[in-house]
This record gives C-alpha cells, sequence and structure tokens, in this order.
C-alpha cells in the first residue's frame, strides 16, 4: 500500500533586472497533480500572452481529462512501488545468503 502524499505548493514570479512586465504564468491543480510554469521570455513580443496562453490550454486539457487517466497513472505508480520492494527484498535476501 502506497503511502498517501501531501504536497504543499506556492508560486512567485518575478520580472527580473531588466523588465517592465512580468511575463511568467503558473498553474497548480494540486487535486490531479498538475503543477506548471511557463516562462514569458522577457523582452519578445506578447511573452505574456504566448505563456498565458500554454498555461490556459494545459488548464483546459486537464480539466476535461477523463479521472481513468489519472488512474492509469496511479496504477503504474503503485506497480513501480511494488517492484522496488520486490527487488530490494530480493538483494537483501541474496546478501543474507553470502
Amino acid at each position: 500500500m502506497l503511502a498517501s502524499l501531501q504536497i504543499e505548493h506556492a508560486s512567485l514570479s518575478d520580472v527580473g533586472r531588466r523588465g517592465t512586465n512580468n511575463e511568467d504564468a503558473h498553474l497548480a491543480q494540486p487535486m490531479r497533480g498538475v503543477f506548471a510554469v511557463a516562462d514569458g521570455m522577457g523582452g519578445h513580443a506578447a511573452g505574456e500572452v504566448a505563456s498565458q496562453l500554454a498555461l490556459s490550454t494545459l488548464d483546459r486539457l486537464v480539466a476535461t481529462a477523463p479521472d481513468s487517466t489519472y488512474a492509469a497513472d496511479s496504477s503504474l505508480a503503485t506497480a513501480l512501488a511494488k517492484q522496488r520492494r520486490l527487488e530490494e527484498s530480493t538483494t537483501t535476501a541474496e546478501k543474507d545468503l553470502t
């Protein structure tokens, strides 16, 4: 059984030394385990539009994805954790025999 994982998150952005406009964007959907940052590439035209568009697109994609997508990811994580424990126990048993 996997232990429950609690994630705390925060975000902070800065215009930088030469900037006058903050073009960065962030997205957090902790219930789905999705966290993303888009760097607006300061100095380029419409960097703030590009970063916000990227994350709003990701937000819509994640919001409309069936929960089974995340259930499959969870099942994979569970299987990998079981495999890791099996490998660790096998290694321990081999050391005990030598």
